[in-house]
């Protein structure tokens, strides 16, 4: 590296350190680029929008893909015209579009799980004292045996 280039870096250094200095990096919030929309949530969302979502088939064996591979048709509901492309649009690009629209990540429906003091969900504690209730009268019944 030449002096020349040296200085330039310097000179580059410097006025990134003078411009990032007044940032308050507490402040910044990062937010996903894509949101973890879910199939019935996709789905649900589209519809109260009158689109309906419908499995693009390109012929043999192609429907049978996985979830995340299969193509979807968006299908207007009140003329059945097909909106968007029509070969189809993975559920990845429509999680793209629907958190560039800012859409909730839950609908009005959403009810989050009770949880406990400790933080645990409540089913899950009803589940280990059936699975506890179950090991006691099973070695109860080993030892009667």
């Amino acid at each position: 590296m030449t002096e020349e280039e040296k200085r330039i870096n310097d000179e580059e250094s410097a006025y990134l350190e003078e411009q990032l200095a007044d940032i308050d990096v507490d402040s910044i919030q990062l937010t996903p680029a894509v949101r973890p929309y879910s199939h019935q949530r996709i789905r649900q969302f589209l519809r109260d929008n009158g689109i309906d979502m419908q499995p693009y088939f390109r012929g043999y064996k192609n429907a049978s893909r996985y979830l995340h591979h299969q193509q979807w048709l968006l299908v207007n509901m009140s003329d059945n015209a097909i909106i968007g492309s029509p070969s189809g649009h993975t559920l990845y690009e429509l999680r793209v579009y629907l958190s560039n629209m800012g859409v909730p990540l839950h609908g009005d429906n959403y009810k989050p799980p009770t949880v406990t003091k400790s933080g645990r969900r409540i089913a899950c504690d009803k589940f280990l004292e059936a699975v506890e209730a179950a090991e006691s009268v099973k070695k109860g019944g080993q030892s009667n045996g």
